[in-house]
């Protein structure tokens, strides 16, 4: 679940939760693996836990990419 920004219930939906700290305007920012390879594309962060982040997994986001 992914807090809404509005103050609303959290919306279900998949994502990856992560634990980083992010500003606002990192929105659509890569989430890279150890290796460098894209795991996701950053959408959100959480209002109620300042050091939670949660993208979209790059399997979702690959084939607008290509």
């Amino acid at each position: 679940h992914v807090d809404d920004p509005l103050g609303g219930p959290p919306a279900a939906r998949p994502a990856l939760e992560l634990a980083a700290r992010v500003a606002p305007g990192d929105s659509g920012a890569p989430v890279l693996d150890r290796r460098g390879r894209l795991a996701g594309v950053l959408f959100a962060r959480s209002d109620r836990r300042p050091a939670t982040a949660y993208a979209v997994a790059a399997a979702a986001v690959r084939p607008v990419l290509r």
